[in-house]
């Protein structure tokens, strides 16, 4: 596998994909799958965040499955870990189970 193949999906085995994100001066990216909507925290260089999606940690657990989380009903919620507003299908390597 070279450097900057995405290996697929930890969670439904999808094709991800990297996103790119225009910011002011700068560029940032994620892996991101469609699929099952898994993704990764922004990075600033591309090689950065496909080394990362690669590179899996144990402990990646889906927000509506995290004691950090509190869901607001609707498919959103609040992460007390990153202080904001995410989907309860987002996953993320900080989480702990409930």
């Amino acid at each position: 596998m070279s450097e900057l193949e995405l290996k697929p999906c930890p969670f439904c085995g999808g094709v991800p994909t990297l996103e790119e994100k225009d910011g002011t001066n700068y560029y940032r990216y994620r892996v991101f799958c469609e699929k099952c909507a898994a993704s990764q925290a922004w990075e600033h260089i591309d090689r950065i965040a496909i080394s990362r999606w690669n590179n899996r940690v144990e402990n990646i657990v889906r927000c509506s499955d995290c004691c950090k989380y509190h869901s607001f009903g609707n498919g959103y919620g609040e992460c007390s870990f990153f202080g904001r507003t995410m989907k309860d299908s987002e996953y993320c390597s900080n989480g702990l189970k409930k």
